[in-house]
């Protein structure tokens, strides 16, 4: 129950019977193909972290190549009335500079809105206010390493923001870590990733 297949000028080669599930695989020019546990084609979930303490939440296990990430948050807050934002990187390090980003939302009476070059600004403002939402990141181009993304979280009661942004790295995004804007720590909740 192989699969019969050219081998050069040798002769004709037959694979080892694959098991259940599993899918015929090439393994590259001049090698025989194999039968391999098929990929699923579904993201790639991180590990949950706490964000209850320290002011930097960092995820550096995003796997070269990929083309989207996802970071999810819930219930998180800080201690004061500092700022959260987001910050990507690749393996040079994350990025401080080099963003266009807004976000916009709508409080009780008016909306309020800020854009940033330097991350991608969360609203908080008090320590009791949560954020419960996703940070959605696309890759648009693969030659410039150009990343979009979309924001979207609820934040404190009855309160909605939303932002949209792009920038460019200089190789794939492999890390991204969620900080805030001053000394205050993180003292709720928790964060975690999924990529594919």
């Amino acid at each position: 129950n192989g699969i019969l297949f050219g081998n050069g000028t040798s002769a004709i080669g037959a694979t080892a019977v694959g098991t259940d599930n599993q899918v015929l695989t090439s393994n590259g020019s001049g090698s025989a193909p194999t039968f391999q546990d098929a990929g699923g084609g579904g993201y790639t979930l991180g590990t949950p972290v706490a964000t209850t303490s320290g002011s930097s939440v960092s995820f550096t296990g995003v796997a070269s190549g990929v083309t989207s990430v996802v970071l999810s948050f819930s219930e998180m807050s800080l201690s004061g009335g500092d700022q959260v934002t987001v910050q990507i990187g690749d393996s040079g390090g994350l990025e401080t500079s080099g963003y266009i980003h807004t976000i916009y939302g709508f409080d009780y009476s008016s909306p309020n809105w800020s854009n940033s070059t330097s991350n991608i600004l969360m609203y908080s403002a008090s320590s009791s206010n949560v954020l419960s939402g996703t940070v959605t990141f696309n890759l648009l181009n693969a030659s410039t390493n150009l990343w979009v993304w979309t924001v979207m979280y609820k934040y404190g009661t009855g309160q909605v923001y939303f932002g949209a942004g792009s920038k460019p790295l200089s190789s794939r995004l492999t890390q991204l870590a969620i900080d805030t804007t001053g000394s205050n720590s993180f003292d709720n909740g928790s964060a975690n990733i999924k990529y594919i």
